[in-house]
């Protein structure tokens, strides 16, 4: 189970940032996961605070709920583009590439 949540950090970002086939998505989020493995771990612990806040600390998760509606969401979304973005920014194909295409 963690790896999965360590590889699904990637995929669905990069399903976003990049046009791939199913096969080479997967290919490159397992490739991109071992390559960048600090930034994976931050990413996935940042995906699962909520959840784990709400396994054992349920009456702090209650209490947040309302801020977590309004701003928790975007929040995370924020912190994972800006990790990830870092990371794509390094396979992302420069301008003269895709002018020559």
């Amino acid at each position: 189970m963690a790896i999965l949540l360590l590889v699904s950090s990637y995929l669905f970002p990069q399903q976003a940032y990049f046009d791939n086939g199913f096969l080479q998505l997967l290919k490159n989020a397992v490739s991109l996961t071992i390559v960048h493995l600090p930034i994976t771990i931050m990413v996935t612990a940042i995906n699962c605070v909520p959840v784990l806040l709400l396994l054992f600390k349920t009456d702090i998760f209650l209490y947040l709920m309302a801020v977590w509606t309004l701003f928790g969401f975007a929040l995370i979304a924020y912190l994972n583009g800006y990790l990830l973005k870092k990371v794509f920014r390094r396979y992302e194909p420069r301008a003269e590439d895709r002018e020559n295409e």
